[in-house]
């Protein structure tokens, strides 16, 4: 369908938006609300799971060590952020194309290093996140590397 074809473009790019607003938040150390106040975040990133596929999170962690990924209870939830209707996450990719539950695009503070992380460890140095249309099954991908490039696909 038409609109399924548009929400799905439109997703893709909100999300490659995203990724880039959490490397420019991590770029210009900007405070985040923590729990016991303002407080300047040791990265920004963006969390993106299987098991929840019509939202995602932009997330700060403020405490050493970072680990490069969401925890829940731990980390600065800065934003819930949902893709557009009829569309949901269909699939994470790996750098070596393999399948993935989550995938965690963060950028450290001040230099807005990147990695990109499952819930785990390192998945390399990209990764694939695949967005799809209920109705006509319209697939678009974003594409983000550690070199901070980010691309709809």
């Amino acid at each position: 369908s038409v609109s399924g074809s548009i929400n799905a473009q439109k997703t893709a790019q909100r999300f490659a938006l995203n990724v880039r607003k959490a490397q420019n938040q991590a770029l210009a150390v900007r405070t985040v609300q923590g729990p016991l106040g303002p407080v300047v975040p040791r990265s920004v990133g963006i969390n993106i799971t299987t098991a929840s596929p019509t939202t995602y999170i932009m997330f700060a962690e403020t405490t050493l060590p970072i680990n490069y990924r969401y925890d829940a209870g731990t980390d600065v939830v800065i934003e819930t952020l949902s893709v557009e209707s009829g569309i949901r996450l269909f699939e994470l990719r790996n750098e070596a194309d393999g399948l993935e539950t989550a995938v965690n695009i963060v950028f450290t503070t001040p230099d807005g290093g990147a990695t990109i992380y499952n819930a785990a460890a390192s998945i390399g140095q990209s990764a694939l996140i695949k967005f799809r249309a209920d109705r006509g099954g319209i697939i678009r991908s974003v594409r983000t590397r550690t070199s901070g490039q980010v691309a709809v696909e």
